[in-house]
């Protein structure tokens, strides 16, 4: 017997499972533009130079190239001071941060970016 509601997705169908977005999903009040700029390279990275790699990741451990291309990029050191070679900016940037990096399905690399940017 159907109760005639389809469901929002049908797994049965798909070929391909999808993950939530953890992402911020809208602006909040405490994020500037700088903020928004920061977000949009952060997301763009994870998407693009991270997410290919997070099955392996998941799997094994990821590459020590992230850390490095995350200095290139300067994303590293969001909130410390640049006298001490941070990038001077604020801890809402580390939320930025935090957030986007989940773009990268990669819950083991999400963690091992906090563990060396937030507990320094």
């Amino acid at each position: 017997m159907s109760s005639g509601v389809s469901p929002a997705v049908d797994v049965a169908a798909s070929d391909k499972v999808l993950k939530p977005n953890f992402g911020a999903s809208r602006k909040h009040f405490i994020f500037t533009e700088e903020h928004d700029a920061l977000r949009e390279s952060i997301g763009s990275f994870a998407e693009k130079e991270l997410a290919p790699h997070a099955d392996r990741w998941e799997e094994e451990t990821f590459d020590d190239w992230v850390f490095e291309r995350m200095g290139e990029l300067g994303f590293l050191g969001l909130s410390y001071p640049e006298e001490y070679g941070g990038q001077g900016g604020d801890y809402y940037a580390n939320l930025v941060l935090a957030e986007e990096i989940t773009k990268a399905n990669s819950g083991g690399l999400a963690m091992g970016i906090a563990v060396h940017t937030d507990m320094a």
